[in-house]
């Protein structure tokens, strides 16, 4: 795992999205307790 501390929403996400590629995983679900995350992560459910 990959600490997030400081890294920005966007950053993360595709973080998160480059690990579930490189490992075949195909639905990752996203929880979040500040909010900026859960609103980016839906605007590209595709991703």
């Amino acid at each position: 795992m990959r600490k997030s501390d400081g890294l920005d929403t966007t950053e993360v996400l595709n973080i998160a999205e480059e690990f579930a590629r490189d490992r075949g995983i195909d639905d990752v679900v996203v929880a979040s307790t500040g909010g900026d995350t859960g609103v980016e992560a839906i605007k590209n459910p595709e991703r």
